[in-house]
């Protein structure tokens, strides 16, 4: 019995970890983008150059997400798992 709350124990702070990780990320995604629309706004720069440096930087984002996302859902099947 006390292992199996160690290891939930273990488990939910993976979790947080990563809940942390995913915060991040979406504020790098949602910086990332203002602050080029911003630029894009704001300053005489080439809108070709914009629109890709904003795709990127929202694929990049998008990517990190789903493979938190997809390492959190893992955790939270495990700690299901887990004998009560």
């Amino acid at each position: 019995m006390e292992k199996v709350k160690l290891e939930k124990n273990r488990l939910d702070l993976i979790y947080q970890r990563y809940l942390q990780q995913l915060n991040a990320i979406l504020a790098f995604g949602t910086m990332g983008s203002l602050t080029i629309i911003a630029l894009l706004i704001s300053a005489n720069v080439n809108l070709a150059n914009g629109v890709l440096i904003v795709t990127v930087i929202s694929i990049i984002a998008l990517v990190l997400y789903m493979l938190t996302i997809d390492k959190m859902k893992n955790i939270l099947n495990k700690i299901g798992s887990l004998k009560k």
